[in-house]
């Protein structure tokens, strides 16, 4: 998945309520770069749009043509290797990015640009933050360091609630649509607007991702 995503200003994204929390699924309606959902009481709250994360330069070896959108529009994935990464940290924001909404579906496949595998072809959101559906085979596997402010965030989230089943991923990096079942559905972001292959279509902010690993000023 190496689109130009569509742009949205930087703004702190609130969450609308803790993951893991009991209760009707959260639902969400889009337009003009904000997300406007419905709580537990019903009343009607407007969430920024979700801030990107995860996106990576291109291999060399595919840089055919607009080269200087594919060389400088996202960070080189090596330089956020930290193999130091303290092992209980890397495992929770890994098994954390596992568990997001699915949704932004993509016609093709993402590659792990080191390992070369398939990974995945979608993306995944808690409401704050919007990554590609792989980003946790870079953190598990990579030994890639994500930046602390999202780090923090994925901590301090409450417990898996028990009994929530492992998420599964096939041979190409792409997680089972029917995770979580309906026990956990809850869990989730209850989504509503366009749809690609059944999965929501959602704006994401790619301004802090760029901003964060340095890329901001380029172009």
């Amino acid at each position: 998945m190496d689109r130009r995503d569509r742009a949205a200003p930087r703004q702190h994204v609130p969450a609308l309520r803790p993951a893991g929390a009991r209760g009707s699924a959260r639902r969400v309606r889009f337009g003009h770069g904000k997300l406007r959902a419905t709580n537990r009481d019903q009343q009607t709250v407007v969430m920024t749009t979700p801030r990107l994360l995860g996106y990576w330069r291109l291999r060399r070896r595919y840089i055919i043509s607009n080269f200087r959108y594919q060389m400088l529009q996202w960070p080189n994935v090596t330089w956020l290797v930290d193999p130091d990464w303290r092992e209980d940290e890397r495992r929770r924001v890994g098994d954390y990015l596992q568990r997001g909404t699915r949704v932004n579906q993509q016609g093709g496949l993402s590659e792990c640009r080191f390992c070369e595998r398939h990974n995945g072809s979608a993306e995944l959101t808690d409401g704050v933050y919007c990554w590609p559906e792989g980003l946790a085979h870079y953190v598990s596997e990579h030994d890639v360091r994500l930046p602390e402010e999202f780090v923090g965030h994925a901590l301090s989230q409450p417990p898996v609630p028990p009994g929530l089943p492992q998420p599964s991923f096939d041979e190409k990096g792409r997680r089972d649509r029917s995770w979580p079942g309906p026990s956990f559905a809850h869990l989730l972001l209850a989504l509503e607007g366009p749809c690609s292959d059944g999965f929501p279509v959602i704006r994401v902010d790619r301004s802090w991702w760029r901003q964060v690993t340095g890329m901001q000023g380029n172009a």
